[in-house]
């Protein structure tokens, strides 16, 4: 029998039931899937924000389906009451969005590299005839739960996404989902968040995790906006299945699976000025920083006043700083044994794209200018720059 909860209610451990025929609620989501449910096969695909796609899918049975996915989460709300192919799935009524909330603590740069959900279906795959599996997915900041929305800060909706391969129509496929953001990393702070879902064809929900999880800050508990997505306005109530077997139930959890994958500080595009024992003119400046997918900029302010033409300039680059080396034109600070490329001349603004390659984040480049006449009486050595590709 489904317990439920309406109205605001304590967070301190798992929520405190209602009766369901005392509530009598007419949004009673349900449980598929399960043990002894037919196991059609297992699907990791990868959902690429910035191409609007997806960029990568892989088709399992049997063991196969426990391959991983990816980079190990910094947010892991993954641990299943059941293991496939018994996974257990919420399904919702159609227009309603279930939400969850927890809170991250990932203490890297606030910025979401990617994120993945679970989620079974009784869906045809459109690869044997089908329209696939549809459902709408949202982040929020602010999320506390019992009717507490936060703010939306993420949402997407997705249509002939992978479902079952097989005939039967009772038939499941559980999904591995990743919402790759590489290209325009999603800013997220470390916070009290939520995720939802929301159902749109009535055969797909995100599969059931263990809750609570007090380092997740999760507890065993639903809320659902009927109809969605999720606004104070529309919240119908707070639900749980009577209790988890992590709290001493008999029902599943009231809780779907999410994992989170940030940004670390070492991949955030940064620039630091180097300039030996400051002998040189720091004349040398970063516009834009080195971000994958964009381009950066610098300048040399070598401009002469009273000179209309502009200043020639060289640009140094390598892989490696070093040891100021005292020269007649000022000292040099980086090691032209490991050059990138040869001098690069120009007139004292120089651009590169960075190609949008994640292997990229973290790499650290070392450039320094060079001023030629007139614009110097001889030829004059800047500040050197160390340049930080990344996010």
């Amino acid at each position: 029998m489904k317990l439920f909860v309406l109205g605001a209610l304590f967070v301190g451990s798992f929520v405190q039931p209602v009766n369901a025929q005392d509530a009598s609620p007419p949004w009673a989501p349900e449980m598929r899937g399960g043990a002894g449910a037919p196991f059609d096969s297992y699907v990791q695909a990868t959902y690429d924000v910035g191409r609007g796609e997806i960029t990568r899918m892989r088709r399992f049975t049997g063991e196969a389906a426990q391959i991983a996915m990816g980079a190990a989460p910094c947010y892991d709300n993954s641990r299943r009451t059941l293991q496939l192919p018994d996974g257990q799935y919420i399904v919702s009524n159609s227009g309603e969005e279930l939400l969850n909330w927890g809170v991250k603590n990932c203490q890297g740069a606030s910025l979401l590299r990617r994120m993945t959900i679970q989620y079974g279906t009784e869906e045809l795959d459109r690869s044997a005839g089908g329209p696939g599996a549809a459902l709408g997915l949202a982040l929020y900041s602010g999320t506390t739960g019992f009717g507490v929305v936060g703010v939306e800060i993420y949402r997407q909706t997705f249509v002939g996404l992978p479902g079952r391969i097989g005939n039967e129509p009772n038939f499941h496929a559980y999904v591995d989902l990743e919402i790759d953001f590489t290209s325009a990393p999603l800013h997220m702070d470390d916070a009290p968040f939520g995720w939802g879902f929301l159902q749109l064809d009535g055969g797909t929900g995100p599969v059931s995790v263990v809750a609570p999880r007090r380092l997740l800050g999760t507890v065993d508990a639903m809320d659902v906006y009927h109809p969605g997505p999720a606004d104070p306005s529309t919240y119908v109530g707070t639900f749980n299945f009577g209790g988890c077997p992590l709290t001493g139930g008999g029902g599943p959890c009231a809780n779907m699976y999410l994992q989170l994958d940030e940004v670390a500080l070492n991949e955030v595009a940064s620039t630091r000025v180097i300039n030996g024992s400051g002998t040189n003119p720091v004349i040398f400046h970063e516009i834009f920083p080195a971000r994958l997918g964009h381009t950066w900029s610098a300048w040399i302010d070598a401009q002469v006043p009273g000179v209309t033409l502009q200043p020639y300039t060289l640009l140094l680059t390598s892989v490696a700083q070093r040891n100021p080396v005292n020269t007649p034109a000022g000292q040099l600070l980086i090691d032209l044994n490991q050059r990138i490329v040869t001098a690069i001349p120009g007139e004292a603004a120089y651009t590169q794209v960075i190609p949008p390659v994640a292997a990229l984040a973290g790499v650290e480049v070392f450039l320094q200018g060079v001023v030629l006449p007139p614009a110097s009486t001889t030829m004059q050595l800047t500040n050197a720059l160390g340049v930080r590709i990344g996010y």
